[in-house]
């Protein structure tokens, strides 16, 4: 039996409300020659029970791993890793969605030049298909690896973990894994790592990726010192491979302002939502790292400022704030008619 062009791997953790999507969108797509590997993560909902009707009348293979303890979506991604037989791999998150032609344009696009890696654009939308965030690649259509690598560093390149294909050979004969007992910016970590180390990376500009931002979702862990530790650890990490593979200085400065852009985006958000054990202590590791941020537009200047210097000023400027992101997300919709596309995901 030959083996399928793409294997697309799905950690599942209590995701009942959003994993029936998932999977219909996969369900809908025009490239069928896939299979489908769900690893539930000791999920005490109905996850399983969603994940097993929906996949029954498939024409695709696919199996159902289950964890009999909580591992984290690391660990479940490097089980559905090992288990994967396709050309190509996708990992897919259980409450994000695709488009019908995802696996069609990008699996296109790799074999043109057998490209280690493929990203495409992406949107963020909420739980009632609000696009609030769009990110077309268009820039370039391919590019080396460590121009690739740099260029997600700088924020011309906007590529995603789950918006990405990866040669399976590719990621074995570099030992690419995921950290086991990260649980956060993990797939930052392995898309740097892989994105370093790959010879060509093709570039789909569409957003064929729609990624769910739900409330409540800024950090997957309780243990707020945890969350900061995993952050750091991750960024470490990533300083001792650039210093292995002997990349240059500027690659370092630019990883330190673009994991410190990052945190600064999750303390605003932290504080936004009430999560102030976070927002506090991610502030109190890391202002070293904030300072460095990227921050191009002014109102995130002065964000940035607020943040290092004042805290609790956040909560009174994010009403400010917030009107601009409101009325540039409804300008956004306006421009896209509200993408037909998302409308069509939510009744399903």
């Amino acid at each position: 039996m030959s083996l399928p062009a793409i294997s697309v791997v799905i950690p599942t953790h209590n995701v009942e409300k959003f994993v029936r999507r998932t999977l219909r969108s996969i369900k809908m797509q025009s490239f069928q020659d896939i299979n489908v590997i769900v690893v539930d993560d000791a999920s005490t909902d109905r996850t399983k029970e969603v994940v097993m009707k929906e996949l029954k009348d498939v024409r695709f293979e696919w199996r159902v791993v289950e964890q009999n303890f909580h591992g984290g979506v690391s660990n479940a991604r490097n089980i559905g890793l090992k288990i994967a037989s396709g050309e190509y791999l996708h990992f897919l998150d259980g409450d994000d969605f695709i488009e019908p032609t995802f696996y069609e344009k990008m699996y296109n696009k790799a074999v043109i030049k057998a490209y280690d890696i493929v990203v495409s654009g992406f949107d963020e939308v909420t739980t009632d298909g609000l696009i609030v965030r769009r990110c077309l690649n268009n820039l370039f259509p391919e590019a080396r690896g460590q121009q690739a690598f740099m260029a997600q560093l700088n924020l011309t390149l906007r590529a995603r973990l789950c918006a990405s294909l990866f040669r399976r050979k590719f990621l074995i004969k570099n030992s690419l894994h995921f950290i086991p007992e990260r649980r956060y910016l993990e797939d930052t970590e392995f898309l740097l790592k892989a994105l370093y180390k790959a010879k060509y990376v093709g570039v789909v500009p569409e957003a064929l990726l729609h990624i769910l931002r739900r409330h409540g979702s800024v950090t997957r862990s309780g243990n707020p010192e945890k969350f900061i530790n995993d952050v750091l650890e991750a960024y470490t990490e990533l300083r001792n491979f650039l210093e292995k593979e002997k990349c240059p200085e500027n690659a370092k400065v630019l990883l330190k302002a673009r994991i410190g852009t990052h945190i600064l985006d999750l303390i605003v958000l932290s504080f936004v939502s009430g999560d102030y054990r976070v927002s506090k202590t991610m502030h109190l590791h890391s202002r070293s790292l904030i300072k460095e941020a990227l921050t191009p537009k002014w109102r995130d200047k002065i964000l940035k400022i607020a943040v290092l210097y004042c805290p609790d000023i956040v909560k009174m400027l994010y009403p400010l704030y917030k009107k601009f992101y409101v009325m540039s997300v409804y300008c956004l919709n306006r421009r896209l008619q509200i993408n037909p596309q998302c409308k069509i995901y939510k009744s399903i």
